[in-house]
């Protein structure tokens, strides 16, 4: 459960970041349009998620999103 938590913020994040910094910033973050609509079928229509699908996005593409946030952000 924590971890839903915490990769909803992430999301959540990535979503302000996107917004708040499109037009300098959007491309940094690659494949950012189907991170957005992949958190929010994630949030929104979460009875039609493949667990495994969701697996395997956390453990290789969150830690690259992760990086890609931290730098545009200057963490």
């Amino acid at each position: 459960m924590g971890e839903a938590v915490e990769e909803k913020k992430l999301g959540e994040r990535a979503e302000k970041a996107l917004k708040q910094y499109a037009k300098d910033y959007a491309a940094a973050i690659l494949l950012n349009a189907k991170i957005i609509a992949f958190r929010n079928t994630l949030i929104h229509g979460y009875s039609s998620i493949d667990n495994r699908i969701v697996w395997d996005i956390v453990t290789t593409n969150i830690p690259v999103l992760r990086q890609q946030i931290f730098k545009m952000l200057d963490i």
